[in-house]
């Protein structure tokens, strides 16, 4: 992994997987579904979408992936030392993926955008008391989550 200024450095919980980042990501959410709660271990997953090209995971992370349902699944990547997410990608279509990044891995960044909305909120496990827009159901939740990513394949991401 290169030492640039201008790549951005995130980290696991307990420093054992890490990963740069080209540019900061630009959308930020909070997921309710019930596998980012079992993941997370917690009310609801706070990431980051990036495309995925712009991500590269430092090859000796201790990151095991895992797929908790098909098709169109995110593969999940836990830290195997602290237990915590690290990573996650999507592929869209052959060629296209996106990146999911835990918002505590850039922990203390100054550039690192504010939350948006929630979404699965269906599937909440306490409700939620902010100004936030709170998507409810599964189609407008996948479409609330991957609609800026296709905004970012015309530089809005």
């Amino acid at each position: 992994m290169s030492k640039n200024k201008k790549t951005i450095l995130g980290t696991c919980a307990c420093k054992a997987s890490d990963f740069e980042l080209s540019q900061m990501p630009t959308q930020r959410m909070y997921c309710h579904c019930s596998i980012c709660q079992l993941v997370y271990d917690g009310p609801y997953s706070d990431f980051m979408l990036a495309n995925a090209k712009t991500v590269s995971v430092n090859p000796v992370s201790k990151i095991h992936y895992n797929r908790y349902k098909k098709p169109l699944a995110l593969d999940r990547g836990v830290c195997t030392e602290c237990q915590k997410p690290a990573m996650g990608f999507l592929q869209i279509v052959p060629g296209v993926r996106l990146a999911f990044i835990p918002a505590y891995t850039l922990n203390g960044h100054k550039d690192i955008p504010e939350p948006s909305r929630h979404i699965w909120y269906h599937s909440r496990a306490a409700d939620i008391e902010d100004d936030l827009p709170k998507i409810e159901g599964k189609m407008r939740s996948n479409m609330a989550c991957l609609g800026p990513f296709y905004k970012g394949f015309r530089g809005k991401l």
